[in-house]
């Protein structure tokens, strides 16, 4: 791991291919780099690799097939999320994030997306990309899952916005959580919303894509 230059940076495994996701990326306020690495070992590899990379402080948890290890270093904190792929292959999300108060901009308001009563926003993450910018706000809601599908439908058509497709997981059963996953647009503006229920706890990530 270099950490001489300003911002850290965790080596790939031997023979992966690595792809910059940006620069000017907002982590709930804080600067953050994010690179998409293409593994050519199996996951579990990758999680001892990157165990080892990040040392004793690191802490993992699994949600299903992914992986996510994590440890402070300085003033940057490294998340390291694995998703294993097709036999021996699978792929790695990096993302180092500056942990300077000083730094760190105004919370983003995300009052423009439908949130049930009662929600907590767990994370919103900011990306540029030319003249376009990308918004993911996660929060957790304490509505059922059609409910919850349902008021966001309602809101974001007053606001505008058309659902032009939909893909109903709710019937799924096992461990995999009841899930709808929707896409609205507008003019200049792109929402992709997953909604789903597992164990009596509901999620809700938004993808909001529009023009600076």
């Amino acid at each position: 791991m270099t950490t001489a230059q300003a911002w850290p940076v965790l080596a790939a495994p031997r023979g992966a291919i690595v792809e910059d996701v940006g620069d000017q990326i907002e982590f709930n306020g804080y600067a953050t780099r994010i690179r998409h690495v293409i593994l050519r070992q199996s996951a579990a590899e990758a999680i001892a690799y990157y165990h080892r990379a990040l040392g004793p402080r690191s802490i993992r948890r699994d949600l299903g097939a992914m992986t996510t290890l994590a440890a402070p270093l300085g003033q940057h904190f490294i998340t390291v999320r694995i998703n294993p792929g097709r036999g021996d292959t699978g792929e790695a999300f990096v993302m180092v994030t500056r942990l300077d108060a000083t730094a760190r901009s105004a919370p983003t308001s995300v009052r423009d997306l439908p949130l049930p009563a009662g929600s907590r926003i767990i994370n919103v993450t900011e990306a540029v990309d030319g003249e376009r910018r990308a918004r993911t706000v996660v929060a957790l809601h304490p509505v059922a899952l059609d409910a919850a599908a349902d008021a966001i439908e309602r809101t974001l058509r007053e606001r505008g916005f058309a659902r032009v497709s939909a893909d109903d997981g709710a019937a799924i059963s096992g461990p995999v959580p009841h899930r709808r996953f929707l896409l609205y647009q507008s003019d200049g503006a792109q929402i992709f919303v997953t909604v789903t229920e597992r164990d009596g706890i509901g999620m809700i990530v938004y993808n909001l894509v529009q023009g600076k």
